[in-house]
């Protein structure tokens, strides 16, 4: 009996000890009784500290580019393409187009984009498949890092696939309209 009672009250201590360290964690927020005020200043390097990390100011000219993302899943395993495009502008990147890019030529046909490079993240099939395809049908460049090996888990567009094919480095820029993007090199997944 006393383990029967023992398996009975071990769920509800529990949860009484779930709710009592929620509410000693929700009287630790600023504005509870008993907690000290915090100075926004000292938490943020003040008001004139600048944007935070990832953020920019407003451009010197006030122009703000407003950038658009279309994510197509491609099948058939899923793989995410996004194309990259500025809005009210009529160029486009294509990123992964994955093994079956026809849904993502398609949405770049009705929506009228030209299609100015195929970034490939790395050279999975399941990413980079339909690459060769998708440039010969926008004349675009392929632009993959160099480190991607040549071998039959990955596709490896060459110069000879009639592609036009440039490999990247750490550092280098691609330019969208006003936008530019860096490289950074990150392997692990992939080279």
């Amino acid at each position: 009996m006393a383990g029967m009672r023992n398996t009975v009250l071990a769920p509800v201590i529990a949860m009484a000890l779930l709710f009592l360290t929620m509410a000693v964690s929700a009287c630790r927020k600023p504005g509870c009784p008993g907690t000290p005020p915090v100075d926004r200043d000292d938490r943020t390097g003040g008001p004139d500290a600048g944007p935070a990390p990832g953020w920019t100011r407003t451009p010197p000219d006030g122009k703000i580019n407003r950038m658009k993302i279309k994510k197509i899943v491609v099948p058939p395993i899923a793989t995410n393409c996004y194309i990259l495009w500025e809005d009210g502008g009529s160029e486009a990147l294509v990123i992964d187009p994955g093994p079956k890019p026809g849904k993502a030529a398609d949405w770049l046909n009705e929506k009228g984009l030209r299609v100015i490079a195929i970034v490939q993240t790395h050279g999975h099939w399941d990413h980079s498949a339909g690459s060769p395809a998708l440039a010969r049908k926008f004349n675009a460049p392929i632009l993959r890092h160099s480190a991607e090996p040549a071998s039959g888990m990955f596709h490896r567009p060459k110069q000879s696939d009639g592609e036009r094919v440039r490999d990247l480095a750490d550092g280098d820029t691609i330019r969208l309209g006003d936008n530019l993007f860096t490289v950074i090199h990150t392997p692990g997944h992939s080279p």
